[in-house]
């Protein structure tokens, strides 16, 4: 069985519109047989749509759409040519790292690592006040 290199792809999702006429610009990764497709948070028309794949964009705004929009496909090509075996979870989890950032609820993790930087910049006094403050108040 020969394995597919994944592909990256711009698509205008058709299927439901926005009140304003404008329907999502989706990132959708080929990989045969498979394909998903992500939100891009852009929004465009039809019309728009086909402006935007011309060579000579005049329209600012449309230039600003077609650099973001292609941004996501550039970043998706990216990090599938540096991932050895390709799985649409892996790329998911290193696409989407950098836009929502994990937030850890337990305050002494927090703090961890806060003081681990701390003494990273040299900030020893203030980094000692910090371990002083978690060993005191937090446990």
């Amino acid at each position: 069985m020969e394995i597919y290199k994944p592909t990256a792809s711009l698509f205008l999702d058709k299927r439901k519109a926005k009140n304003n006429g404008t329907y999502p610009i989706k990132l959708t990764i080929y990989r045969n047989p498979e394909k998903k497709r992500y939100n891009t948070n852009l929004y465009v028309n039809e019309a728009d749509w086909d402006k935007i794949h011309l060579p000579r964009l005049k329209n600012e705004h449309l230039k600003t759409l077609k650099i973001k929009a292609y941004g996501h496909v550039e970043k998706a090509e990216k990090l599938i040519s540096e991932m050895e075996d390709f799985s649409f979870d892996q790329f998911e989890e290193q696409f989407f790292e950098s836009s929502k950032p994990k937030m850890s609820l337990k305050i002494d993790v927090w703090f961890n690592r806060y003081i681990d930087e701390l003494g990273r910049q040299g900030r020893v006094g203030t980094q000692s006040s910090n371990v002083f403050f978690l060993k005191t108040v937090l446990v």
